[in-house]
C-alpha cells in the first residue's frame, strides 16, 4: 500500500513538473508570440535565410517598439548590419528577386506603388531598393518568386 502511495505521489509530482515548464511555454511576451506566428499564408515570395532573418529583426523590433509600420525606422544596428541605405528620411534595403516575367508589369507598377525603385532587369531577375517599411508588403505582392538581400561590392 505505502508502494502505491509513493508511486502515485511521484507520478503526480512529474505530471505537476511538466504543467508548470508547459505553462512557462505558453506565458511568452505578447510581442514573442506576434513574431512566432507563421505569416506564410500571407508571403507569397520564397524568402532566402537572410532575407527572412532580416524580415523577423525588423517585425521585431518595430513591435517591441510599439510602431505601426509606417512610424518605423530602423536601429543603427540593424542599418549597419545589413547595410541598409539612407535617402532622406527613409532606409533602403537592397534585394534581388526572382521574378514571373508574366506578371512583369504589373509588378513593376506595384512595386513603385510602394516606393521600391528597380535598378536592373536581367530576364526574371531583378535588383530593387525597397523602404524597410514596406519589406514585408514587397513579399506578398503576386509575381514575386523569391527574395534574397543583394549585396554591394566595392572596388578600390
Amino acid at each position: 500500500m505505502l508502494r502505491l502511495i509513493l508511486w502515485v505521489a511521484l507520478v503526480g509530482g512529474v505530471m505537476w513538473l511538466y504543467s508548470c515548464k508547459s505553462a512557462d511555454k505558453a506565458a511568452t511576451s505578447q510581442v514573442e508570440q506576434e513574431i512566432q506566428q507563421p505569416k506564410e499564408e500571407m508571403v507569397k515570395a520564397e524568402l532566402s535565410e537572410k532575407a527572412d532573418k532580416l524580415l523577423q529583426e525588423l517585425e521585431r523590433e518595430r513591435l517591441i517598439r510599439g510602431e505601426t509600420w509606417d512610424q518605423y525606422k530602423p536601429s543603427q544596428q540593424i542599418v549597419e548590419k545589413y547595410g541598409l541605405t539612407q535617402k532622406g528620411d527613409k532606409y533602403y534595403v537592397r534585394l534581388a528577386l526572382r521574378i514571373d516575367p508574366a506578371k512583369g508589369a504589373k509588378l513593376e507598377k506595384a512595386m513603385q506603388e510602394l516606393g521600391a525603385q528597380v535598378h536592373i532587369r536581367a530576364g526574371t531577375i531583378w535588383t530593387v531598393s525597397v523602404p524597410v517599411n514596406k519589406f514585408f508588403d514587397l513579399t506578398t505582392l503576386d509575381g514575386v518568386m523569391f527574395v534574397d538581400l543583394s549585396e554591394v561590392h566595392i572596388i578600390k
